[in-house]
């Protein structure tokens, strides 16, 4: 049983993780892991070592299991009860303008769900300027786009 929507892809599993951690920024110091490790996770290029999904797993209040293969409960049910994350402004601006951008870019009319979900999916990461995360973002967008219209 998925008690998540986007349990679909260890990625989609990963994004939401990322989001309960407050962003993939915070979910990579919390494991102390690289940031580009855990881009490169929620890209799909590559996959966590067991001790790293743990650690994920923990950071994030989600089982371990429902993160490496998207079955059982969504949340662990040791994990600590998860305080709302203030919301950065900065980052959320960013995260709006680069969507315009792109959406501009392309020509691509969106529903605002859709259009949500993609800002959302900026925040998680940060709202960094790195290149190499906006890179991650641009070879993803596609998928998340079909992600989000797959979900309604």
């Amino acid at each position: 049983m998925h008690d998540s929507p986007s349990s679909s892809s260890f990625a989609a599993r990963m994004l939401e993780t990322a989001k309960l951690a407050g962003n993939a920024s915070r979910l990579a110091a919390a494991c102390g892991i690289s940031r580009r490790a855990v881009g490169d996770y929620l890209s799909g290029k590559a996959e966590p070592t067991r001790p790293r999904l743990v650690a994920m797993a923990k950071a994030g209040g989600v089982s371990v299991e429902w993160l490496a293969t998207g079955e059982g409960p969504m949340r662990s049910q040791f994990a600590p009860s998860l305080s709302t994350s203030p919301i950065n402004m900065e980052i959320l601006k960013d995260a709006v303008i680069a969507v315009d951008e792109y959406i501009s870019e392309q020509n691509l009319v969106i529903h605002p769900r859709i259009k949500a979900s993609l800002i959302s999916y900026f925040v998680t990461l940060g709202g960094t300027k790195d290149s190499d995360v906006i890179l991650v973002a641009e070879q993803n967008i596609s998928a998340l786009l079909a992600l989000c219209e797959s979900q309604g």
